[in-house]
């Protein structure tokens, strides 16, 4: 998989969970904002026209070996946005509200009418050019390019970012989760008794990971 994966998706609720009481807030206190992934953040060299200039660390972006296809690019894509989908659903349960800045926003048009129904919640859409960060947020973003939006916040508003820096499944089935330059250790949150996912070979990738 060209795109780092991140073994811990399947867990996010309990990590979250974690993280608000150690800043001593409730689940109904919890504002998140989430950034989604951008499908131009994942490109073949071919795209960048002279493939052989060097690539500026501000502008990150993975670079895909020259003999693989779109429709492999197409499956990785399906793949993060599946991981974006699983964390929606885990989070969604008994929130207040739920912002979400992105590109496809037709694609969460079921989304948002499900969420409502099923639970009353209005979930706001925007496009990610307009991202901006209420007080008292909790940012969760799944873009790999970190200089893609302005990370200028208040102190008050929290970080987690999904993809940038690797999280792992360390022992006693602890979660090191990478917030800013620090590792969080979260106590004996990948418990393999309850996976957010309903996606059967989703669940036995993340089972084999663990085991």
């Amino acid at each position: 998989m060209p795109f780092p994966d991140n073994p811990c998706i399947p867990y996010m609720r309990r990590v979250i969970e974690a993280l608000l009481e150690r800043g001593g807030k409730s689940y109904r206190e919890f504002y998140p904002v989430v950034l989604d992934f951008d499908a131009g953040e994942l490109k073949k060299p071919s795209d960048f026209g002279d493939c052989g200039r060097e690539i500026d660390e501000s502008d990150r972006v993975f670079q895909w070996e020259s003999h693989i296809e779109e429709y492999e690019r197409e499956r990785e894509l399906r793949r993060i946005y599946r991981q974006i989908d699983s964390v929606l659903r885990q989070i969604a349960p008994e929130l207040n509200r739920l912002m979400i800045y992105t590109g496809r926003m037709e694609y969460f048009e079921d989304f948002v009418q499900t969420m409502y129904e099923e639970n009353g919640l209005l979930v706001e859409l925007s496009e990610k050019s307009a991202v901006s960060f209420p007080p008292g947020s909790f940012v969760i973003d799944f873009g790999w390019n970190a200089g893609g939006v302005p990370v200028r916040m208040q102190e008050d508003v929290f970080y987690l970012p999904v993809y940038q820096r690797p999280w792992e499944i360390v022992q006693n089935l602890d979660i090191a989760v990478p917030i800013g330059y620090n590792t969080v250790i979260v106590k004996g949150a990948a418990a393999v008794d309850d996976f957010s996912s309903e996606d059967r070979f989703e669940r036995e990738f993340y089972l084999e990971r663990v085991l």
